[in-house]
């Protein structure tokens, strides 16, 4: 480009970024275009107060930045805006009140509307609670259609056990639960109630683990941090990063680099470290009678057995502890988050492999 003016190079490096920003840009015209729509709700009316002029700047800057020479400058509105929202987002919280973000829904009153997600009962809604708790996961149902097909295979499989049931002591059966879709990216899914996921379980032994420690110490008059529970993601990498040392090899951070034999010794040791009877000790904590004990022990048992079976046939991967819940009055275990479905997690960047969960860790 040395023998062009410098008009040409301009032009050239705006038709390049024009091209480049093109897609950015349509998505954020599109974010643009639903702000400036009529309000529905006093949070949306405070929303375009407050942001509808930052968004329409930002595009602009995209659109026509004040300098070609320095292309960082055209993310200079964007990330002021990114960083008003954020402080907003943890300024508000996660509790938010129903008639701010919903009038028409707060203003129900014993209302002839059914509750969703009953069969063969007949449950009107009386009211609507006047708080609203947005749960901290990273993550949502994406395909809720998907999820709703999914629900319906469990509930036909349960039918088909039910010729099963009635020659068996014990019930064959996949506990599922009720997904609405209301829309392509919304809907209603049933809160699983007295459900506990097993990581939760396992949260709370290292909780218990890191306060018996700290006693230790004080009671050995030794000065001592206050004891936290790791997350998983540490406890693994200090115990793989310990092994890596023994070994004289350098840490990796692509796990996909780490040779097979050390990641086995690592997550063998993993397991030994880890109660074996942390689950039914829970089983057995839950239960007043052995009765109903071995009555929890045998639903765990052959629930396991049939989530697992479906999980192989459909696919399900993403089987993380905190997608698979065990009710402790009952002993059932329980599947939640059926996103990752039909072997989409042999695709994933770090393939699953495992067709389901068996072990504890």
């Amino acid at each position: 480009m040395t023998h062009l003016t410098k008009d040409e190079k301009e032009f050239l490096i705006k038709e390049k970024q024009d091209v480049l920003f093109k897609s950015f840009i349509t998505v954020l015209e599109a974010v643009s275009q639903i702000t400036r729509a009529p309000a529905e709700t006093p949070r949306e009316q405070t929303f375009q107060k407050d942001y509808s002029k930052q968004i329409d700047a930002a595009i602009e800057q995209l659109k026509q930045p004040i300098t070609l020479s320095n292309p960082h400058s055209c993310w200079l509105q964007l990330r002021q805006l990114y960083s008003m929202l954020h402080r907003t987002g943890k300024r508000l919280g996660t509790t938010h009140a129903m008639n701010q973000i919903s009038p028409k829904l707060a203003e129900i009153k014993h209302s002839v509307i059914p509750n969703p997600g009953e069969d063969g009962q007949f449950h009107t809604i009386h009211s609507v609670g006047q708080t609203v708790q947005v749960l901290p996961t990273k993550t949502r149902p994406k395909k809720i259609n998907v999820h709703e097909r999914i629900m319906q295979l469990l509930s036909i499989i349960n039918v088909m056990c039910t010729k099963i049931n009635r020659n068996e002591p014990w019930s064959y059966e996949a506990r599922n639960y009720t997904v609405i879709p209301l829309a392509s990216r919304s809907g209603l899914i049933q809160w699983v109630e007295g459900a506990t996921p097993l990581f939760t379980l396992y949260k709370r032994w290292q909780q218990r683990q890191a306060t018996a420690l700290t006693w230790k110490a004080q009671n050995d008059n030794q000065e001592i941090a206050l004891a936290t529970a790791q997350k998983p993601n540490d406890v693994y990498y200090s115990k793989l990063n310990a092994i890596l040392k023994e070994k004289d090899k350098q840490p990796v951070e692509d796990r996909r680099e780490v040779p097979m034999p050390i990641l086995r010794q690592c997550i063998e040791e993993l397991i030994r470290e880890t109660p074996a009877d942390l689950l039914s000790r829970e089983l057995w904590c839950s239960c007043p009678s052995v009765g109903l004990w071995y009555k929890n022990v045998q639903n765990y048992s052959r629930s396991l057995a049939v989530t697992s079976m479906i999980g192989y046939m459909i696919g399900l991967g993403d089987r993380h502890l905190d997608n698979v819940l065990v009710d402790l009055k009952s002993g059932q275990i329980i599947h939640i988050d059926y996103n990752i479905c039909f072997e989409k997690g042999k695709k994933l960047r770090v393939p699953e492999k495992v067709p389901y969960r068996l072990t504890q860790n």
